[in-house]
């Protein structure tokens, strides 16, 4: 449930029976982002409490203002003007206690001597859901919520990767059909969608590069200049079968950067010359240096790689080491199977390089990771002094395989890799996560536990729900709210090929609790009737108001629909504003920021302090905060002091 409180407003108060009363005008617009935003029921609670406590100072206020009188037999007496003011506030902290948690709107215009109204308007019936599809202002197509490319068969557009700029418009990295071009071939090509979806364009890059891959793999990554680089396999060699590192560069204008290197770069890491290398993943270092990684194969599989650019597009001869221009890790398994999922920069100038390897004792998948030092070599103190990439915690309630789809980096610096393993009893995969702190010098430390996960494991990692031997589910891509939270596309397969699979959009409070507050519905990237034989979900953005876009892809095989050919789609879900954190140094919130509470308290709870031995005597007048468990869930929750003791 939620509640709207549109406006609430305490005025002065007029009097003709005395003075008028100096009571402070306040303003409180309960939803910090806009007046008409739906909250979440949490953040109402805490709200309403605040408001009966500043009522409750309101009443003790007009008790002993100077508008007390005395009555002929001496006894205090308010006059008729004051006591309705306070009859008025009463009646609305009752109302307020009375109603806490229901979906209703409240509207309270003013609170004028006993001039005051409350209007008690009907359930929300506008406001939508997050988590609900936006079929009401995103796209061109009414009711459906997206955004396609191309909408004819002139055309096909192949989606690696996709991304939301600072202007909320989208843009998807693939390779195109290149119409009427020559060479013929598959290019670079952006499409470019305005931020409600209802446009888009296509850029073809001018490289004359004709064999970009439309298979998995390929990124997109935004420089601070505006500029857009694209990564993808291609086969370089006319003839060739070989697939290699291949970048591009856009202006800011989406035009082709022809400044970049000869227009475009190929890089092959791997030491194989009939071997691929496929790049999954891009990242621009703050020198402006491209990072590329991926799996690179070698004679007997394929192994983490990763390869970096100068800014002007030209191979770094100084990373890697004794390597030059690439860093190829060693492997766990005889049967080599790692594969670079994201790539991590950090601000010491390491370079981690996050997915899953596969393990030669057991053969199963985990979740690993790799650490490079700033000239691309690998960190051995890191990985326990090896070139293979560190294995981390098992993530599967059985004996099976822990796969990785994606790793992001939260705003404390912990690093939560996704993906899927297994439920206890080994019979489906599920989604799962695993969090593990902020790395130290030569190692990761222990993770934030997912106290609240689906299934209770009281460790760092989140284990979805058990599922039916049909339908296995997993993470595909996660992203995290600047609150946050964390939204994760999930895929779920209830049978045997790409008919059988529906995508569902989650989110996830801090602890790995589902957020009750987010509508989960299965979606697919397809329209209505489309005959589309694949679909895949290739990134997750959100704009300025909080939406969040999902970008995908379809193929329909010339066999089996007569709308053939490749398709990007972009879906808009509500979602309400979220919060960013809201620290602050007014601790207590009584609006004042004192050595003597806020500086106390802070000390307090930082010594390990808790209760009253942290808030006795250190809690200002008039303090929002005046308890010790809303000090500490101020501190936990908005200052992201997640060590204190409860």
């Amino acid at each position: 449930m939620s509640v709207t409180i549109i406006r609430f407003r305490l005025l002065e108060q007029p009097s003709t029976n005395g003075p008028t009363m100096n009571l402070p005008t306040r303003l409180f617009t309960f939803c910090p982002f806009d007046v008409r935003t739906v909250c979440d029921a949490s953040f109402v609670s805490a709200l309403l409490q605040r408001v009966r406590k500043t009522l409750d100072v309101a009443v003790r206020t007009l008790k002993t203002s100077a508008q007390r009188r005395k009555s002929p037999s001496g006894e205090e007496k308010m006059n008729e003007n004051t006591a309705a003011y306070v009859g008025s506030v009463r009646i609305f902290r009752a109302f307020l206690t009375k109603y806490r948690g229901l979906a209703v709107v409240v509207q309270m215009s003013s609170l004028v001597a006993a001039t005051a109204t409350f209007s008690l308007l009907s359930p929300i019936a506008t406001a939508q859901q997050s988590g609900g599809l936006d079929t009401a202002t995103y796209g061109p197509y009414g009711g459906l919520a997206y955004g396609r490319y191309p909408d004819t068969a002139a055309q096909e557009f192949w989606t690696h990767d996709a991304m939301v700029l600072p202007d909320d418009r989208v843009v998807a990295s693939g390779t195109c059909v290149a119409v009427g071009a020559s060479p013929a071939g598959n290019r670079f090509c952006l499409a470019v969608w305005n931020a409600s979806g209802t446009t888009v364009a296509l850029y073809v890059h001018s490289t004359p590069i004709n064999r970009v891959s439309a298979a998995n793999g390929g990124a997109i990554a935004q420089q601070a200049d505006g500029k857009i680089v694209a990564t993808a396999p291609c086969i370089f060699f006319a003839g060739g079968t070989v697939n290699q590192f291949c970048t591009v560069r856009f202006n800011a204008d989406f035009t082709s950067d022809t400044t970049f290197a000869t227009g475009f770069q190929n890089l092959a890491p791997s030491p194989s010359t009939v071997a691929d290398s496929i790049a999954n993943a891009i990242s621009v270092q703050p020198d402006g240096k491209i990072v590329i990684a991926g799996q690179c194969g070698s004679s007997t599989g394929v192994r983490f790689c990763a390869a970096r650019l100068l800014p002007d597009g030209n191979g770094d001869s100084t990373f890697g080491g004794s390597t030059s221009l690439r860093s190829f890790l060693g492997v766990h398994s005889t049967s080599e199977f790692d594969r670079v999922k994201r790539i991590a920069l950090t601000p010491d100038g390491k370079i981690y390089l996050g997915g899953d390897c596969k393990q030669d004792v057991t053969s199963l998948f985990r979740a690993c990771v790799s650490r490079l030092n700033t000239d691309g070599s690998i960190d051995t103190a890191f990985s326990g002094a090896t070139f293979k990439p560190l294995l981390l915690p098992q993530m599967s309630g059985g004996s099976t395989n822990d796969f990785v789809s994606d790793m992001v980096v939260q705003g404390n610096g912990e690093f939560v890799f996704a993906g899927s393993c297994s439920n206890t009893g080994s019979t489906v995969q599920v989604p799962c996560a695993l969090r593990m702190g902020a790395p130290s010098a030569t190692q990761f430390t222990a993770g934030t536990w997912y106290l609240g996960s689906e299934v209770s494991t009281g460790t760092s990692v989140l284990r979805g729900t058990t599922g039916s031997a049909l339908a296995s589910e997993g993470f595909a891509k996660v992203a995290f709210q600047r609150d946050g939270k964390m939204l994760a596309l999930t895929s779920e397969t209830t049978g045997i090929g790409p008919f059988f699979t529906s995508y569902r959009l989650r989110r996830y409070n801090e602890d790995g609790s589902r957020d009750a507050n987010w509508t989960i519905a299965a979606f697919s990237f397809k329209e209505p009737g489309s005959s589309a034989t694949q679909e895949r979900g290739v990134a997750i953005g959100q704009q300025s108001s909080g939406k969040v876009l999902l970008m995908g892809r379809i193929y329909v095989d010339p066999l089996v629909g007569s709308d053939s050919g490749r398709e990007a789609r972009v879906i808009r879900f509500e979602n309400r504003s979220d919060s960013a954190r809201n620290c602050s140094a007014d601790i207590d919130g009584d609006g004042k920021v004192l050595s003597t509470t806020d500086g106390l308290l802070l000390a307090r709870a930082s010594l390990g302090l808790t209760g009253n031995a942290v808030i006795a005597g250190a809690v200002g007048v008039g303090a929002i905060r005046d308890s010790w468990i809303e000090i500490r869930d101020f501190l936990i929750t908005q200052c992201g002091m997640k060590t204190i003791v409860p």
